[in-house]
C-alpha cells in the first residue's frame, strides 16, 4: 500500500453503490459495490459468498467461521468483544487497509449491528472524506438494524476529527491501545 493510501479521486458516498439491489440476503446487506455487511449466519452462507464473488471476509467475532479452501477466501479475524468500553479505534487502520485492498468484502460480527458497522463506517469516513453523521446515515439506510454502541460512536467521531486534522492521511495518525 502507498504511504498514505493515496486516492486519485475522492468518491462521493452515492457513487459507491451503483446497483439497484441493496439487500441480497436475510443476513447480509450490500452497502457499496465492494462492501457487504452482515452477521455470523450470513458469513456462513457459502453459496451467497460464491454468487456475489466475495473473496475477502473481515470477521470481528470471538469464534470466526472457517472457509473451505475452494472458496478462496482471504480471511482477517479480529477477536474483539462487544463491549461499550472496548477501545476499537486502534484497529481502524489495519481494517481500513484490509478493506481498501479487497475487491469485494463481507464485514461481519455476531449480529451485524455494532462492531462490524463501526469498521465499515470508519472505512467510509476515510474513503469518502465525509463526516461521521453522513456516513452513519448512509450505512443505516442500507442496513437499518445497525446500532453501534455509544462508546464506538464516540470513537468514530474522534477518528473523523483526527482524519480531518491530518488531511485524511491515515499514516499520520497514531493508533495505539
Amino acid at each position: 500500500m502507498s504511504e498514505n493510501m493515496a486516492q486519485k479521486k475522492i468518491p462521493k458516498l452515492e457513487e459507491l453503490n451503483t446497483s439497484e439491489s441493496m439487500s441480497n440476503s436475510n443476513n447480509i446487506n450490500k452497502i457499496t459495490d465492494k462492501i457487504y455487511l452482515g452477521d455470523e449466519e450470513g458469513a456462513l452462507d457459502f453459496e451467497f459468498l460464491k454468487s456475489e464473488q466475495i473473496k475477502n471476509v473481515l470477521s470481528i467475532v470471538n469464534n470466526p467461521p472457517t472457509y473451505p479452501k475452494e472458496l478462496g477466501i482471504i480471511h482477517k479475524v479480529l477477536q474483539l468483544e462487544d463491549k461499550l468500553s472496548l477501545k476499537i479505534i486502534p484497529y481502524f487502520k489495519e481494517c481500513i487497509e484490509f478493506i481498501e485492498n479487497s475487491d469485494k468484502i463481507l464485514v461481519h460480527c455476531s449480529c451485524g449491528i455494532n462492531r462490524s458497522p463501526t469498521f465499515v463506517i470508519a472505512y467510509l469516513i476515510w474513503k469518502t472524506q465525509c463526516d461521521f453523521s453522513k456516513v452513519y446515515n448512509f450505512v443505516k439506510s442500507r442496513r437499518p438494524c445497525i446500532e453501534p454502541n455509544l462508546g464506538f460512536i464516540k470513537q468514530l467521531q474522534k477518528f473523523d476529527n483526527l482524519l480531518k486534522k491530518n488531511n485524511y492521511v491515515i499514516n499520520k495518525i497514531v493508533f495505539s491501545l
